[in-house]
């Protein structure tokens, strides 16, 4: 059984790979990172959520989730950026990683940010220089 940490956006990949983790028989702890770039999203993916586990209560999905009060504001962010959530979902995650094995994040084909998952691991790799804990970081889609 590992025990893996998975931002979750509330959308399809994101949830799908929670499922997957419970299906494996893995410890999972779920976080929601509030970003205050796009009120309106924050509230689609912070329904979606509530939805999504208010239908897991119903299996006994048991699982860890936490919605991190502390908000960030991502300002003067260019439509060029693609990679403006990623570094926050890196940079916030380490507040968790204790007793963390794996930190899972969730990329489709034909995301924008699969061109960029070496970036995503560097940035990474450089965190972790910061922390005594060093969960792997796995793309498991």
């Amino acid at each position: 059984m590992k025990r893996v940490l998975i931002p979750w956006s509330g959308g399809l990949d994101s949830t799908a790979l929670i499922f997957k983790n419970l299906e494996e028989g893995n410890h999972v702890t779920a976080v929601y990172f509030k970003l205050l770039n796009n009120s309106n999203k924050t509230k689609r993916e912070l329904k979606a959520i509530h939805e999504i586990l208010k239908h897991m209560m119903k299996y006994n999905l048991t699982f860890s989730y936490l919605e991190k009060t502390s908000s960030i504001e991502l300002c003067n962010v260019t439509t060029h950026y693609n990679l403006s959530q990623p570094p926050i979902w890196l940079f916030s995650s380490f507040h968790y990683l204790g007793n963390i094995d794996e930190v899972q994040i969730s990329y489709i084909m034909n995301d924008d940010a699969i061109s960029y998952l070496d970036d995503i691991k560097n940035l990474y790799d450089s965190l972790l220089k910061f922390s005594k804990d060093k969960p792997e970081l796995c793309f498991p889609f």
